[in-house]
């Protein structure tokens, strides 16, 4: 019987570049450039010049970013 943290292991991955998704280009919190990343919150550090960003209006007030909308 696998413990969460096997199955969440097996979905998530964690290194010095940030959290990646297992089976699509989705990371979070990445510090390097990378297609799509979730920011979570606005520390500076978590926040990297990615291709698209998903992110609360809040979070990307807080960054100093603009909102852009769009497909």
């Amino acid at each position: 019987m696998s413990t969460a943290s096997e199955k969440l292991a097996k979905v998530l991955s964690w290194d010095a570049g940030g959290v990646r998704v297992a089976g699509v280009p989705l990371w979070m919190d990445a510090r390097r450039r990378r297609e799509m990343c979730v920011i979570s919150h606005a520390h500076a550090d978590h926040v990297g010049d990615h291709n698209r960003t998903l992110a609360t209006p809040e979070t990307l007030q807080l960054l100093g970013w603009k909102e852009k909308t769009g497909a």
